[in-house]
């Protein structure tokens, strides 16, 4: 790790000393800021794109009522270099409960919320993996951050249903997003292949078992490919 990064690692750490909480008064017409904290994510990641793509669409074809911005909390100034249209982002630590909605995601959404929660900034939390929830905290912990968001918003049923069992008296303010793709690049190919796709980022040793049974079993004519390190043109092409 380089001096820089050890430095705003540190910095990081102590966040929790420049969040604050100032109020502005409220407007007729006045829209609401959507503010999601992000990763610094050097690689690719699939949920980090979600969090600018949603940005993105926010702030396409929602102007009318809500205003989205990305927060890279640990550093302010990082970005990730991924081509989204309309993106706008956060520099600073102020937060305006009247106009701005914080939302943070599963990861960090234990530490994070004790944190809001003693400054008096209200906060969301954004599931995209539901079995990351209890990452490095226990389940009173957990109950307290999620009760307490405003709204608890999730990427599939599944997630979903995750949510409800463990927090049942939050189920009003859990909601399920749907997550679409590109209808004009990921559609069927018109000759189909004998292929089996995996994505060995995820549950690596679990697709790695799976891949030692089939090597048994597995006819000539089929093959194995891994959707790893590719743009969305490439993993369509795949999937096809």
């Amino acid at each position: 790790m380089s001096v820089y990064n050890k430095v705003m690692h540190l910095i990081a750490k102590f966040r929790h000393l420049r969040y604050r909480l100032v109020n502005q008064p409220v407007h007729e017409n006045g829209k609401i800021k959507v503010t999601y904290l992000c990763p610094d994510a050097v690689r690719a990641s699939g949920g980090t794109k979600v969090i600018y793509a949603h940005t993105s669409i926010i702030n396409t074809y929602c102007t009318d009522i809500a205003e989205a911005q990305i927060f890279h909390a640990k550093n302010p100034k990082f970005r990730c270099h991924w081509h989204f249209e309309n993106l706008k982002f956060k520099d600073n630590y102020i937060f305006d409960n009247n106009h701005e909605l914080y939302i943070v995601h599963e990861m960090w959404a234990v530490r994070e919320a004790a944190i809001l929660a003693n400054k008096g900034i209200n906060y969301g939390i954004f599931v995209q993996n539901g079995y990351l929830i209890n990452r490095k905290t226990h389940f009173e912990k957990a109950k307290v951050a999620y009760e307490n968001a405003r709204i608890i918003l999730c990427v599939s049923q599944d997630i979903y249903d995750c949510l409800v069992y463990l927090f049942p008296h939050a189920k009003d303010r859990i909601k399920r997003l749907h997550i679409s793709v590109d209808a004009e690049l990921f559609k069927p190919a018109i000759t189909k292949q004998n292929v089996i796709t995996y994505m060995p980022r995820k549950l690596k040793k679990h697709a790695e078992l799976v891949l030692f049974f089939l090597a048994a079993r597995l006819p000539k004519n089929w093959r194995i490919e891994a959707i790893d390190k590719m743009g969305p043109a490439e993993v369509a092409t795949k999937l096809g």
